[in-house]
């Protein structure tokens, strides 16, 4: 496992849920348990441009991987509520 590094200025909320999730481009995202199984963590990289976001993240053993690019029409940056939807739909279980 990876150590949980307390995040300045983080908070339960956000995609580290209060903890650093990102370092040197590789970002950690930790996808909720449901319906009795446990929470997923999954590693990738998210990248954006005015009009643009993409991003591609594995489970930690490489057997799930997914990539995913949209236009989102909400202005520059990523848009994570939209990144955390979709990689909750590719990694729930």
């Amino acid at each position: 496992g990876f150590p949980r590094v307390p995040s300045l200025g983080g908070y339960e909320k956000d995609a580290g849920q209060g903890c650093a999730y990102y370092s040197a481009g590789l970002m950690r995202a930790t996808i909720p348990g449901r319906h009795g199984h446990p929470s997923v963590t999954v590693w990738g990289k998210t990248g954006s441009t005015y009009g643009y976001t993409d991003g591609m993240f594995t489970s930690p053993d490489l057997r799930r991987r997914m990539v995913y690019c949209f236009n989102p029409v909400t202005g520059g940056g990523n848009d994570m509520v939209l990144v955390n939807q979709i990689i909750t739909a590719a990694f729930a279980p």
